[in-house]
């Protein structure tokens, strides 16, 4: 009797140090599969955060950009917020007179300033070229814009040189030269969108005031985007205008610049 008892005493110990052991086992593997679980749960978390905070960020750059080129038409507009987005340099090229500049305290300089803001530094380029004391007729038929158009710009804005030419070459023929350079900028980089803007204003302007205002017509005709940057400054028969505008050179002084470029970074942001 003492025998079975013992006998039986070591089965259940035998029973209980397997169930133990199978236990153990089995709570060790659950915690191994609980463990591993957590981990690619987390994986995954910290995944679609980062994909969440990707696709923020695009969103946000998207409607940034977006809000800044409402001024310009839809092509352009998807057009230069594509290749911001893209991390890739937009080219604004100015070509015109002496006034057409990136010098130091130019409205080109002061409209680098302001869209490197905007848009952040080095988005938008912006690059000048001033012809001084040459008439349109000169300048198309020595080519001397095409440097510039060869660096194939995305937006090319022009000022036709009328002041150049106020006093020297009609009007039509002024615009003749503009139709001239307009067809070259289709043949070199057809890709271009075109603006136009006139020069500045001076003070009681004559016959100049009827070559701007035909400037106007000419570019409304041929459904070109004209930037008329004349009123926002002061009137052109108020003696404040002499404070705008060199009486002797007739170029922009310091305010003129100003206002001048204030009108323009307006435009490419979208105010």
């Amino acid at each position: 009797m003492l025998k079975k008892k013992k006998k039986f005493l070591y089965v259940m110990i035998c029973i209980i140090c397997l169930g133990s052991l199978g236990f153990g086992n089995f709570y060790y593997n659950m915690k191994l599969e609980n463990t591993a679980n957590a981990a690619k749960k987390a994986l995954q978390d910290d995944s679609i955060v980062k994909e969440t905070a990707e696709e923020a960020t695009v969103n946000s750059a998207d409607v940034l950009s977006e809000k800044l080129t409402k001024n310009f038409p839809e092509d352009l507009s998807v057009k230069i917020t594509e290749k911001i987005n893209a991390g890739k340099t937009v080219k604004l090229a100015a070509l015109g007179s002496e006034s057409t500049s990136t010098d130091k305290g130019s409205w080109g300089e002061l409209l680098q300033k302001d869209l490197d803001k905007a848009y952040g530094k080095g988005a938008i380029e912006v690059t000048a070229e001033g012809i001084k004391d040459d008439l349109s007729i000169n300048i198309i038929k020595d080519k001397k814009y095409k440097t510039l158009l060869e660096q194939k710009p995305d937006i090319l804005l022009i000022e036709p040189f009328l002041l150049n030419d106020n006093g020297n070459v009609k009007v039509e023929d002024t615009l003749g030269s503009l139709d001239i350079l307009l067809a070259d900028v289709k043949k070199i980089s057809e890709d271009t969108t075109v603006m136009i803007q006139p020069p500045n204003p001076i003070y009681k302007p004559v016959f100049y005031l009827d070559q701007v205002n035909k400037l106007e017509e000419f570019t409304k005709e041929n459904e070109l985007i004209y930037l008329n940057h004349w009123g926002a400054w002061p009137d052109q028969n108020s003696e404040e205008m002499k404070m705008y505008v060199d009486m002797n050179t007739y170029q922009p002084t310091e305010k003129g610049e100003k206002v001048w470029a204030k009108y323009l970074i307006n435009y490419f942001t979208g105010k």
